[in-house]
């Protein structure tokens, strides 16, 4: 490990002081990246006697995301009704202080760790921004061994799984680091609760929505895109953009819906040197939208939406007629 790596880690310890608050923010809709960062950012924090919240904006909806802070019991951390002004501390992770990912981009905080790429200045004291690594969960899990904090089995297990679902089962953007923590992880974690995690019911509601999306996909080029329309789950999105994206013949795949009056977005690219989360950051101009190489998504203003695929079409300098994505023997 670096020595400047080490600087910045260690200087976690003066920052968060005994007796204080922490307030920890994830980016909008958090993934299990963003889950296991802040809640292993909260175990830290209890280490040195500070008292931690978890705030995120949007929704858990994914049903393996939903049957982590279950099972993980991480919900009992949460509280979506917070002032930072009434926290000693606050912290970004798997986001930047100056993302738009988040409701409190204006706000200065103390402490931000990601792996995205660094967004505009420096806005944190400690400002631990690393987008060559693979998880945030990997950073956590590292500063977490430096500092020489015995990892909790719950613990381990989240940012296992933080790590698993961020690289794709190692097979996307992983450094070694990622492998290191990924291995040390593996014997500190609850393999059954692992398993409850990555077998979740599902509703027939989602099928249906599934169907509906696969039916109505349509392809220009290499892009697979779906329009979805109002739903009632918000996890139905990007699940069909990896979906869309592993098709024979696609690079590319874009998903639109609504919920509860705001329309979402998805992205997801296979072609080497493409780039998920730039593309959503132009999709959205100056709205809610992140992401890295792979993968990318976000918020944009409603009356948007059904621009937004000739928007990504003429960005990748795709042309030609649109037409269905699967032949009509799948009716």
């Amino acid at each position: 490990m670096s020595s400047r790596r080490d600087k910045r880690w260690l200087g976690l310890k003066p920052v968060l002081k005994k007796g204080s608050t922490l307030l920890i923010i994830t980016h909008n809709n958090p993934d299990p990246d963003a889950i296991s960062s802040a809640f292993g950012l909260a175990q830290i924090g209890r280490y040195f006697g500070v008292k931690p919240t978890i705030f995120y904006s949007g929704r858990i909806s994914c049903p393996e995301n939903r049957r982590m802070v279950g099972v993980l019991k991480i919900r009992s951390l949460f509280d979506k009704n917070v002032f930072p002004r009434n926290f000693s501390t606050t912290a970004f992770v798997d986001c930047q202080s100056g993302g738009r990912n988040h409701p409190f981009h204006r706000l200065r905080s103390d402490i931000e760790i990601d792996h995205h790429p660094r967004i505009g200045r420096k806005c944190s004291s400690i400002s631990i921004i690393e987008p060559r690594i693979g998880a945030t969960s990997t950073i956590i899990a590292e500063i977490m061994i430096r500092l020489g904090i015995k990892i909790r089995p719950r613990v381990a297990t989240a940012l296992f799984y933080g790590i698993k679902t961020d690289t794709q089962n190692l097979s996307r953007g992983t450094t070694e680091r990622d492998l290191k923590a990924y291995s040390h992880l593996f014997n500190l974690m609850d393999k059954r609760k692992l398993a409850v995690i990555e077998s979740p019911e599902r509703s027939r509601y989602y099928y249906s929505m599934l169907n509906k999306g696969l039916k109505n996909s349509r392809m220009a080029g290499r892009l697979a895109y779906a329009r979805l329309g109002k739903l009632g789950m918000f996890s139905i999105i990007p699940e069909l953009s990896d979906l869309l994206v592993n098709i024979k013949g696609i690079y590319w795949s874009l998903v639109l819906g609504e919920v509860d009056g705001t329309a979402y977005f998805s992205i997801r690219t296979r072609k080497r040197g493409g780039n998920a989360g730039e593309l959503a950051r132009m999709i959205a101009e100056n709205g809610d939208a992140g992401g890295h190489e792979e993968m990318g998504g976000g918020r944009i203003v409603k009356g948007r939406m059904y621009g937004v695929v000739n928007r990504v079409k003429a960005i990748l300098n795709i042309s030609g007629p649109d037409r269905p994505l699967l032949p009509s023997v799948f009716d």
